[in-house]
């Protein structure tokens, strides 16, 4: 008699598992998607967006009236 009750505890306790799992697992796929979701919108937000220059490329540039290479 023992035996049955721990057997169906046993049961009880892995369809509970089991049910609390499949959630997990539900919840985890709806937040990968959900992240998908926003990489794919910042992907195509930043492709909207005009380049930024790097400081360097600002650096380079020659200031109103002046030349880069050497004056002849």
């Amino acid at each position: 008699m023992a035996s049955l009750i721990v057997a169906a505890g046993i049961l009880v306790h892995n369809k509970v598992h089991d049910k609390k799992q499949a959630k997990r697992e539900k919840k985890r796929l709806a937040y990968e998607a959900r992240y998908r979701e926003l990489e794919e919108e910042y992907a195509s937000h930043q492709e909207k967006l005009p380049r930024q220059r790097s400081v360097r490329e600002h650096q380079c540039e020659p200031r109103h009236g002046e030349t880069l290479g050497p004056e002849e």
